[in-house]
């Protein structure tokens, strides 16, 4: 390949590949994520410390540019005992002590946003379990049992300084919650944690935004939803704080659109010491939390899968009124063929909280179906298996003919695209 410049001379095509990887790889769009006066940022972090390790450089460049910014955490990260251990030197292992070290983290977060310029009431804390809140979304709605707390044992937000004290651990908290905040503050950009994040609560959360914004569809001027991530194994690389390196995207993720966000050498040193306030976090493993600092922030999304009758979109497809998954299996053992899918259906106009949560079991002893928690003794959702691929078919109408599907699969995935067995939002095409 040649491209001329306007003088009309060659540029050789070795420095033409070199240029597009700098433009895939260290693209800057502050043009696109500019921020000004009238902007409302909301910061959406899962847990104590992910607003700014994630967003540092945004929520500055917002509050300079003279935005308004609020930052909500998710949960109190009380469920952290390996760094609570080290923390205090000793277990803290009661509910007693696990809630205050929740309390510690809260504070910690009011600390390094005021450095920022936060007003401690704009900085949200909604008080729902570590580790637990993708278990709510995908299981506790409605008269469901609310979710148990791995570690303390509630079954409701313990914390006096969160936004709901004694809100139920159900998804219908947890929506009702988000859907307050966007409608009072009325965000122009959001902020929100990944759902390829290997963490729960990060996927969590970027899910629970999504049914919310579908939700105020109409009553809600769309923001602009810019997702981040955190947890990825083996990332960031190297570890540790190292100011002059670029942040690069996770390479297993190739359908990501991600954008980077440039920091000053000054800004890094500021997120440096923004980092620095967490010290419950930090005595367990400080380069992982400073490998963070770096010289730009990432943030990106999937596009929806878009699928129409009898098409395909990756591992998803619809076909005589079904929807089709299709997996392809590592080997040949019974582990191989071990997967669970999860499928969540949303239709506008219905409560999204008796929609059905499908989660379908396929190992070696058939096909095991749940919607929530309840056993769902369905003849109707089948799976073909052929030589080193199983289809799954589950009827719409089993999902109450949705809109839009949040769909994931866990399991020995290989030979598929790490893109495609995330949760995606599937959308469909009539």
């Amino acid at each position: 390949m040649q491209v001329l410049t306007p003088a009309g001379s060659r540029i050789p095509p070795i420095l033409i590949c070199g240029i597009l990887i700098v433009l895939l790889f260290t693209g800057d769009v502050r043009g696109e994520i500019a921020f000004k006066r009238s902007d409302r940022v909301l910061v959406l972090a899962p847990h104590p410390d992910d607003e700014a390790i994630g967003t540092f450089g945004a929520i500055k460049n917002a509050k300079d540019a003279g935005a308004e910014v609020r930052v909500v955490c998710l949960t109190n990260g009380d469920n952290n005992e390996i760094a609570f251990l080290i923390y205090k030197k000793h277990p803290v292992l009661s509910a007693k002590g696990l809630i205050a070290m929740g309390e510690t983290r809260r504070k910690e977060t009011i600390s390094a946003m005021a450095g920022m310029g936060l007003d401690p009431k704009d900085v949200i804390f909604l008080g729902y379990p570590d580790f637990g809140t993708l278990a709510i979304f995908t299981g506790s709605w409605g008269d469901t049992k609310p979710y148990e707390a791995m570690l303390t044992k509630q079954t409701k937000v313990p914390y006096p300084e969160a936004m709901s004290y004694g809100a139920p651990y159900t998804g219908d908290s947890i929506l009702k919650d988000l859907e307050n905040i966007l409608e009072e503050f009325r965000p122009t950009v959001i902020f929100v944690s990944h759902p390829a994040d290997s963490n729960v609560d990060h996927k969590a959360f970027y899910l629970f935004l999504r049914v919310a914004l579908w939700d105020l569809d109409g009553s809600l001027e769309a923001p602009s939803v810019h997702p981040y991530i955190v947890h990825v194994q083996g990332w960031p690389a190297p570890k540790g704080y190292h100011p002059g390196l670029p942040l690069k995207p996770p390479v297993k993720f190739k359908q990501v659109s991600w954008g980077t966000f440039d920091l000053a050498q000054e800004e890094v040193e500021a997120k440096h010491a923004a980092i620095s306030k967490y010290n419950s976090q930090l005595a367990y493993d400080p380069g992982y939390l400073y490998s963070f600092a770096r010289r730009n922030e990432l943030f990106g999304d999937y596009a929806p899968l878009r699928i129409k009758d009898n098409g395909r979109s990756g591992i998803y497809g619809i076909r005589g009124g079904n929807l089709t998954v299709n997996l392809s299996l590592a080997g040949k053992t019974d582990i191989d063929r071990d997967f669970t899918v999860y499928l969540i259906g949303y239709k506008k106009g219905r409560d999204f909280s008796g929609m059905p949560k499908l989660h379908i079991r396929i190992d070696a002893g058939g096909l095991h179906c749940r919607d929530g928690h309840e056993r769902l003794y369905s003849k109707e959702v089948t799976a073909d298996f052929g030589p080193g691929a199983i289809m799954l078919k589950v009827p719409l109408s089993l999902l109450e003919d949705p809109d839009r599907i949040f769909a994931c699969v866990e399991g020995r995935t290989e030979n598929m695209s790490n893109d495609d067995t995330r949760w995606r939002v599937l959308e469909r095409q009539h």
